[in-house]
């Protein structure tokens, strides 16, 4: 089968807000009912639209191993084709259509695209190996 060349149309969900010393996550009032349940989960998985990413990235530098050039699909660079982030968060408490989160490094109003929760035995994979991480 011959690959098609195909552009997707995402909507935000909602939007973080960073301040002093937290973040939260503030949904669209047309997503409230899907928020039904999530606060009985520790931690959440939050897809976000890296949108002041460069889109132009195609190799990298990581941080903890900047003497390294890479493909940014070999690291956790926000900048990269289709800029999107993926962040593991601790669920402190939801207010109505806010989800109030553990500090995240993503900037005031990034969009986000979907929200899951953490389940340990599906999401956590104990022998994982570190990659080009590894020293």
């Amino acid at each position: 089968m011959k690959p098609v060349s195909q552009v997707f149309q995402v909507k935000p969900i909602g939007y973080v807000r960073n301040g002093r010393g937290f973040s939260k996550v503030s949904i669209l009032p047309e997503y409230g009912e899907g928020l039904d349940g999530v606060e009985t989960f520790t931690h959440i998985i939050l897809l976000c639209w890296m949108h002041m990413a460069r889109r132009d990235v195609l190799k990298v530098r990581p941080r903890p191993r900047p003497e390294i050039v890479c493909g940014v699909f070999a690291t956790r660079s926000p900048s990269r084709p289709n800029p999107i982030g993926v962040y593991v968060c601790k669920l402190l408490k939801r207010t109505g259509l806010d989800l109030y989160i553990s500090p995240i490094d993503a900037y005031d109003g990034t969009p986000i695209l979907d929200i899951k929760p953490y389940i340990a035995g599906i999401d956590s994979i104990p022998d994982a190996g570190l990659g080009l991480f590894t020293k």
